[in-house]
């Protein structure tokens, strides 16, 4: 077809977008939560995304999200997110850049009643072939920006 196929290894390098991710820390900051990891990234869709699962803990509650991440356009990432404890029932799409080293930066939006739209923003950051960052942010209605998640994945030997 005239439309470009969707494909990963433009928003995460082809090395990186395999099983094998099982560990993860966490930043200790005063916002931190102190909870288990288990992780997962994949291919999906016969390698046309990147899938991240995640589970972490709420107050010792068991939670879990999910990221699909692919890209269309060699600098635009797509991701459609979703999170039992931060998201609920619902799904968030962002939309955002893809940079050189193959990491992404993607915004959405969320209803904040009887307020205006609230922003979402999560990046990922390769840090070699064995490591990613990811960090996500709540950004406020006036521009300002607060940490909410920052975790460091390295593959499990």
């Amino acid at each position: 077809s005239a439309r470009a196929a969707m494909r990963i290894p433009s928003v995460i390098p082809p090395q990186m977008a395999r099983s094998g991710w099982k560990t993860s820390t966490a930043r200790r900051s005063i916002r931190s939560r102190k909870s288990k990891r288990v992780n997962s990234l994949s291919p999906a869709a016969m390698g046309k995304f990147a899938s991240l699962h995640y589970t972490w803990a709420e107050e010792g509650q068991a939670q879990e999200g999910l990221l699909l991440v692919g890209s269309e356009a060699e600098a635009q990432a797509q991701v459609v997110w979703v999170d039992a404890w931060h998201m609920q029932d619902r799904m968030m799409v962002l939309l955002g850049s893809v940079e050189s080293d193959g990491g992404f930066s993607v915004r959405g939006t969320y209803a904040a009643p009887p307020g205006p739209d609230w922003g979402w923003q999560i990046s990922l950051e390769p840090q070699g072939k064995a490591a990613f960052r990811l960090t996500m942010y709540n950004l406020t209605p006036e521009g300002e920006s607060f940490l909410a998640v920052e975790v460091a994945y390295a593959r499990q030997a």
